[in-house]
C-alpha cells in the first residue's frame, strides 16, 4: 500500500470512531478523552458515510462533534452525534443525541479538588423506541487523586428524566446518577481510562441503568493516536420488545483539534 493509501485508511478509520464516540449511548462518557489542560477551545470532529449494492444494499452516514470551552475557574462541554442507517430499503439504525455540561473546577487545589457541575440531555431512538429523552440535573465530582500521570474521581447527581416511548405514552421520573472514573498515563505515548456510571430510580431502585467502558490510547503522531475501546450497558427495564443489554468494541484512530 502506497503511504497515500495508507494515510486515506488512517483518516477513514478516525471518522468512523469519531462518529461513534458514545454519542449512541444511554449514559453519555462527558467524562473521558478530552483535553484538560489547555485554556480556551478545543475538540474533535467527523463524519463518515458509505453505500454498498449488488447482494445487499446498504446506506449509512454518521456524524459527530465535541467541543470544550476552559476558562478558569470554568469549563463548558458540548456533545452532538447522530446515526441513519438503511439495509435493503429497511432503516436499521437511527440515533440522535445533544448534551451540554458546565462545570467550576479550582486548578489550584492540589491533588484532590471539588468540582460542582450541571448539564442538559436530549435524545431520540425510535428503533429502540424511544421517541424522546430529556435529563437535567446537577451534582458534584470529586477528585480524589490528580497528578501528572493519574486521574481518579467520583461523583453524584441528582436529575430529572422524561421520556416519550412509541405505544408506551411519557412519564417523568427522577434518577440518582452516579460515576467513577480513572485514568493512568502508563507512558508518554499510552493512557489507560476506566469509568463506570450506575444511575437507580430515586423512588425505585431496581429500576436502573448501568455502565462500563475501558479505553486504551496509544500516540501514533502528533495529534493522531489510534483508540480501542469496550463499552457494555444494561437498563434494568427497558421497553417492552427491548433487549437491557448493550456492548460494543471499537477500534480506530482520532485526531484532536
Amino acid at each position: 500500500m502506497t503511504w497515500q493509501g495508507r494515510w486515506w485508511v488512517v483518516v477513514g478509520l478516525a471518522g468512523t470512531l469519531l462518529a461513534a464516540d458514545r454519542g449512541e449511548a444511554q449514559i453519555v462518557d462527558t467524562l473521558g478523552g478530552w483535553n484538560d489542560d489547555a485554556a480556551g477551545w478545543s475538540g474533535r470532529l467527523g463524519v463518515t458515510g458509505s453505500v454498498s449494492g449488488g447482494n445487499t444494499d446498504v446506506q449509512s452516514l454518521s456524524s459527530a462533534a465535541r467541543a470544550q470551552w476552559r476558562g478558569a475557574p470554568w469549563r463548558v462541554r458540548v456533545l452532538g452525534s447522530f446515526r441513519l442507517e438503511e439495509a435493503n430499503d429497511v432503516r436499521s439504525r437511527e440515533e440522535s443525541l445533544g448534551h451540554v455540561r458546565v462545570a467550576r473546577v479550582d486548578d489550584s487545589a492540589g491533588e484532590s479538588a471539588w468540582a460542582p457541575f450541571a448539564f442538559g440531555q436530549a435524545q431520540r431512538n425510535p428503533l429502540r423506541r424511544l421517541e424522546t429523552r430529556l435529563l437535567a440535573g446537577a451534582g458534584v465530582e470529586w477528585v480524589a487523586r490528580r497528578t501528572e500521570g493519574t486521574r481518579i474521581s467520583v461523583g453524584a447527581s441528582p436529575m430529572l428524566e422524561y421520556e416519550r416511548v412509541v405505544d408506551e405514552g411519557e412519564e417523568t421520573r427522577g434518577r440518582l446518577s452516579t460515576f467513577v472514573q480513572a485514568t493512568s498515563n502508563v507512558s508518554a505515548d499510552l493512557t489507560l481510562s476506566l469509568q463506570g456510571f450506575y444511575q437507580p430510580r430515586l423512588n425505585r431502585a431496581s429500576d436502573y441503568r448501568t455502565s462500563l467502558t475501558g479505553t486504551a490510547r496509544t500516540r501514533i503522531a502528533g495529534p493522531l493516536s489510534f483508540l480501542a475501546r469496550a463499552t457494555w450497558e444494561r437498563d434494568d427495564d427497558p421497553p417492552s420488545g427491548v433487549e437491557p443489554d448493550d456492548w460494543e468494541v471499537s477500534l480506530g484512530a482520532t485526531v484532536d483539534l
